[in-house]
């Protein structure tokens, strides 16, 4: 025979139903005491439920929530406003043991026997909430990540690369960083007073030198940081073991060996820089004091370091490779003595001016130009002096043309100079300027030596008429028929040719 009331049975079955919930339900009076709970707060909270009936619920709130529940409470009761109630929010639940949990907490309210009762589940979603964190990391990171790219798409010389790459660094608000930073490249002794951002010799490296800061440095720091020995120091030890070095505090870190006047209490991320394994500079970054940093940190800063040092290599070897271009095109275009354009060049200089003549309907004049009795030069003071005498005319002849006109050196003594848009008459002008040049002031040879040269120029001119059937060989061979004249008329003079009948 059941002996249990209707209304008993009831309550019992419901009891029975809240305590198989792993949420924990509580209810408490308009005071806050706890009324009832159920048994889930033991697996979640340690509580046994016969421990907290009675209690204040202030007793699972973490400060400063628990100091403020009992205003709140009031403020509600006397207001209406409601922050929670009827609402839920995702809060933190302080364990028997004081370590805190992530909950949403959904809070009801209703009347019973004509008092004001709420009711509160307390669901953990510590799982969710680590879950949802450690999302938020990897989606930092990549960002981290992606923003540096960016700097290193757009970066077109290491210079470029690394200012971007500093300046990015300390922008983001996901490192919390101060914006002070700088870069150091691993080098060797003898290139120890190097400037900028070029590419440190490879062979001796022994220490870093300062390459670029940002921010407010002190003139003393620049002064004495502009060179550390390996191992020394946070920087150098980083670049010796190639890991990133971590500081907490500059005052109480013994690797902090450098101390700077008026210098304040900071941290540090130092990351090697690294290409094909090898070290080649570092960065390093201020802190506040006692810096966040983990396994994830330190693995994202090797990445950084690997993916801005490769850049930084690859656009070293790009700076080089376009060197060496610019040095073979130099080889193959100019004279290696003086500087101009070398045979082949000034010939094909005249060809693609003649051929741009011809479509314009321009005039076009070339001037050939002999140093008068060269060979005595060489033979009486050595070829040094000549040369000397061949650098010191390639100078003067620049000088006396106009800015579009091309000079170059058909070879020995013997030069060429074309003039676009020249007529015969302004390419006399031109050339007696450069006699005039030459003849002036005696040239002064490396060894003390001074000579009074002077040159023979012959000048010719081919019209919209002649174009087509002059070949450049025939224009050139115009121009030295007058520099003969010149020369045989007694030297040092200018001779225009006027037709074969000259």
């Amino acid at each position: 025979m059941n002996d249990k009331s209707p209304g008993k049975q009831q309550l019992d079955r419901l009891k029975s139903v809240l305590d198989s919930l792993v949420d924990t339900v509580i209810t408490m009076d308009e005071s806050g005491r706890i009324l009832d709970v159920n048994s889930a707060v033991e697996q979640q909270l340690g509580y046994t439920p016969e421990s907290l009936i009675g209690r204040n619920v202030k007793v699972l709130m973490p400060e400063p929530y628990a100091s403020e529940h009992d205003g709140y409470l009031e403020r509600y009761l006397r207001t209406g406003r409601r922050h929670i109630i009827g609402i839920g929010r995702q809060v933190k639940a302080r364990r028997i043991d004081g370590s805190l949990i992530h909950v949403s907490l959904a809070v009801s309210e209703s009347r019973v026997d004509g008092q004001r009762v709420f009711a509160g589940v307390l669901r953990d979603i510590t799982v969710l909430v680590k879950r949802e964190a450690e999302l938020r990391r990897q989606r930092d990171e990549l960002a981290i990540q992606a923003k540096v790219n960016r700097v290193i798409e757009q970066a077109t010389d290491p210079e470029t690369l690394l200012d971007g790459v500093l300046l990015a660094l300390i922008s983001l608000a996901e490192l919390e960083v101060q914006s002070k930073a700088g870069l150091f490249l691993l080098d060797a002794v003898e290139n120890q007073g190097a400037q900028g951002f070029q590419r440190p010799l490879r062979s001796g490296r022994q220490g870093l030198r300062l390459a670029k800061t940002y921010g407010e440095f002190t003139r003393e720091f620049l002064e004495r940081e502009a060179w550390i020995p390996l191992g020394a120091c946070l920087c150098g030890r980083a670049a010796q073991s190639g890991e990133v070095v971590v500081s907490n505090n500059c005052f109480d870190d013994p690797r902090h060996e450098h101390q700077f006047k008026d210098m304040t209490a900071h941290g540090h991320y130092i990351i090697p820089l690294k290409s094909a394994g090898e070290v080649i500079g570092v960065i390093f970054l201020y802190t506040d004091p006692a810096p966040a940093w983990d396994e994830r940190r330190l693995a994202l800063f090797e990445a950084l370091g690997v993916q801005i040092g490769v850049a930084l290599d690859r656009l070293w070897t790009l700076e080089e490779l376009h060197q060496s271009r610019a040095q073979l095109y130099r080889l193959a275009t100019q004279d290696s003595l003086t500087g101009l354009a070398n045979r082949r060049s000034i010939l094909e200089r005249l060809n693609s001016e003649r051929a741009l003549a011809e479509r314009t309907g321009d005039s076009i004049a070339i001037i050939l130009l002999d140093l008068d009795r060269f060979k005595r030069v060489n033979d009486t003071h050595g070829h040094a002096v000549g040369d000397d005498v061949l650098v010191e005319t390639a100078r003067r002849l620049m000088l006396g043309v106009r800015p579009y006109d091309v000079v170059g050196r058909l070879g020995g003594e013997e030069f060429l100079i074309v003039l676009p848009h020249a007529t015969l008459a302004q390419a006399e002008t031109v050339a007696q300027r450069i006699r005039g040049l030459i003849k002036h002031e005696p040239m002064r040879c490396q060894s003390g030596v001074l000579l009074s040269i002077t040159a023979s120029l012959g000048v010719t001119e081919a019209r919209q008429r002649d174009l087509q059937i002059l070949p450049d060989s025939g224009l050139i061979e115009e121009a030295d028929c007058a520099l003969y004249r010149a020369k045989a008329e007694g030297r040092d003079r200018v001779v225009c040719y006027h037709g074969s009948s000259q």
